[in-house]
């Protein structure tokens, strides 16, 4: 699928969470960061990256990113765990 159309923000986050599940997260990090350059307009890639970075405890970059989002529009998650990571 990627070979077919690599500009699929889709495409790209279902790669990064697959590279993730093997343990291979500085790839998985590229493809979550060329998802959201492929649809830079699209929250919930922008809060997937979070997500992993959450989960690799980079939190101060995580909340970065749920911070840098919460211009409208936004997602009500977004402010939810902005605050609460605050």
């Amino acid at each position: 699928a990627y070979k077919k159309d690599p500009t699929n923000a889709d495409i790209r986050s279902l790669r990064a969470k697959l590279l993730e599940a093997v343990g291979k997260n500085s790839l998985a990090i590229t493809e979550y960061i060329a998802a959201i350059q492929t649809d830079p307009k699209n929250l919930y890639l922008k809060d997937q990256l979070a997500e992993f970075l959450l989960r690799n405890k980079q939190y101060p970059q995580a909340l970065e990113i749920w911070t840098d989002n919460l211009k409208n529009p936004s997602l009500d998650i977004i402010w939810i765990k902005d605050l609460f990571w605050s």
